[in-house]
């Protein structure tokens, strides 16, 4: 069992150097607290600890690294904003799926692990979304994890059951003292919900700062702004500039962008951050979505031009450089489709939608006349996709 708990102990080590929090597009998404550090420290621990045969440490060390990896999942569901960035960049890889399913040649090829809808309404749902993007080293640190603690249970036979239960209960209290914030939070925002159903506006104002002061995930989210600005509304403070942010919404639900945009942008006069941060993303979304509108009717001018827009409000709107690209191409500007789809693959971690844009160079390269690198460009997308990447097969048969 020895042997057992030096591979326990080298996986969870090797989980530090692996993406915990993996993005759809980006690839690794650095959190708020470096899992990958505090893995190497555990494992560390449990490598000295089975050096000198000290077994009880060496199964507390396996159930702090199964621990870490429940706290990860905790962090992100609860208290870490880079959650609704993860969520968005989901929405705009599925946006990108659609999009080429429909105006691009086929390419077949969807990960099988890909979820297009996530929802985060409740704390139950941002725990499942927050799982849905665990990386490699999360897994690894899991398994190491597991492997530490069956070995260090194994290799002495004195009982360490109260041992093991003392020190699951000071683990379970110092991530709760971790994690109070959040919880504190979402209890703030589930009183200032029920608030609004009463129709005591007011009050619930008052319950979503609250909980806004006391977790900057709720102080990013677009729900709690959404729901202080309903209150405003209802309140008949309708200049209040989230209660613009509220009526924007109704109009970008009912898919009236222009009059959203005219709404967003008055908000923005008056918003301070992290608030005016929140607006200039919907701003680009709602670019974004206007954009796509325009190219279904034909209109490839003015998409390009809304899509321009929605990359100088949200640099990280990768949807939108991915549209560019190919309305450049519509357009006959090869070279500058070509530099979008470079700024794209510098940016992106998602081996099909990299399979994509480089096919998407290929062509442009075709177009011309420049072969050489047509093909270079339809070979990298067929090494990077070569599960029914029908488009390349008669891509590469012309070149």
């Amino acid at each position: 069992m020895r042997s057992l708990t030096a591979i326990g102990t080298l996986l969870l080590t090797l989980s530090s150097w692996l993406v915990w929090i993996r993005g759809p597009i980006s690839g690794g998404v650095n959190s708020s607290v470096s899992f990958g550090w505090l893995a190497v420290f555990i494992g560390s621990m449990a490598g000295i600890a089975w050096f000198c045969r000290f077994s009880r440490f060496v199964a507390i060390c396996g159930m702090m690294g199964l621990s870490l990896c429940s706290f990860s999942v905790l962090h992100l569901a609860v208290k870490d904003p880079a959650l609704w960035s993860l969520v968005d960049e989901n929405v705009r890889c599925a946006n990108i799926m659609t999009f080429s399913s429909h105006y691009l040649p086929a390419n077949f090829g969807i990960a099988p692990t890909f979820e297009p809808n996530l929802s985060v309404e409740t704390l139950i749902d941002r725990l499942a979304a927050a799982f849905y993007f665990t990386g490699w080293g999360w897994w690894i640190c899991l398994l190491g994890s597991f492997l530490i603690l069956s070995g260090g249970l194994t290799i002495s036979k004195r009982p360490k059951i109260p041992m093991m239960a003392s020190t699951a209960i000071v683990i379970i209290v110092i991530q709760g003292i971790m994690l109070i914030s959040g919880i504190v939070a979402q209890f703030l925002q589930e009183r200032g919900d029920r608030d609004m159903t009463l129709g005591r506006y007011v009050e619930a104002i008052h319950r979503f700062e609250a909980a806004q002061r006391w977790n900057l995930l709720h102080a990013r989210s677009e729900r709690v702004y959404l729901r202080i600005g309903e209150a405003y509304y209802r309140l008949e403070n309708r200049s209040h500039p989230m209660a613009l942010f509220y009526l924007g919404d109704q109009y970008f639900q009912q898919e009236n962008f222009q009059a959203a945009i005219a709404q967003y942008l008055v908000a923005t006069q008056e918003a301070s951050p992290p608030f005016k941060n929140t607006l200039d993303r919907r701003i680009a979304w709602t670019y974004v979505l206007r954009g796509v509108a325009e190219y279904r009717r034909g209109d490839v001018g003015p998409a390009s031009g809304y899509w321009e827009r929605a990359l100088a409000f949200d640099p990280t709107q990768l949807q939108a450089a991915y549209f560019l690209a190919k309305s450049y191409f519509d357009q006959a500007r090869y070279e500058q489709s070509i530099a979008m789809s470079g700024f794209l693959l510098a940016r992106s971690q998602n081996r099909l939608l990299n399979a994509n844009i480089q096919a998407n160079i290929g062509d442009s390269y075709w177009k011309l006349n420049d072969f050489k690198k047509a093909r270079m460009a339809y070979e990298a997308s067929m090494q990077l996709d070569s599960f029914a990447n029908f488009r390349i097969f008669k891509s590469l048969g012309g070149t």
